[in-house]
């Protein structure tokens, strides 16, 4: 259970991105979790709140993506929740439970920050999942025909980590 000042935390959360997208008169509806919105070839599903985990379908692929995940819960969700077959994996670059990744099995995986967890790298390359990240790579781009490209010129997608 949430303690009352996570709770209220939350709320002041939940009021303050309501407030900012009425002033600039945008468009706001919060997802309820397991409700599936689809936008003709794609579709989202909240899987978890807090922390957030969404599951986008592009096409015939699924794509997970992950807030800051603390191990524990990582463990619980690994448990928990049934991941259908992943193709892609979005997250933060931090580390993640050895459970954790086994229970999603990616194909591919793409960390929004400059470094990524030598650890969860490691884990990944063992597992033969792809891994992108900006810092490295740069934007990542995505199309149904061309697969994944990146900015940056002759990467290594091999990762040296000890």
């Amino acid at each position: 259970p949430l303690s009352q000042a996570q709770n209220w935390n939350d709320i002041v959360t939940r009021n303050s991105i309501a407030s900012a997208v009425a002033s600039r008169e945008a468009n706001y509806q919060p997802i309820p979790v397991g409700e599936i919105l689809s936008f003709g070839s794609t579709s989202i599903e909240l899987v978890n709140t807090e922390p957030p985990v969404l599951l986008m379908r592009i096409i015939d692929q699924n794509w997970l993506l992950l807030g800051d995940i603390k191990p524990g819960v990582q463990k619980q969700l690994a448990k928990t929740i049934t991941f259908p077959e992943l193709q892609v994996l979005w997250w933060s670059g931090k580390s993640l439970r050895p459970e954790f990744l086994d229970a999603l099995q990616p194909k591919i995986a793409i960390a929004s920050s400059n470094v990524v967890d030598a650890y969860t790298a490691k884990l990944m390359r063992n597992a033969k999942m792809i891994l992108y990240w900006t810092g490295r790579d740069g934007a990542i781009q995505w199309t149904p025909d061309g697969g994944f490209k990146t900015t940056v010129e002759d990467i290594e997608i091999d990762i040296d980590v000890p």
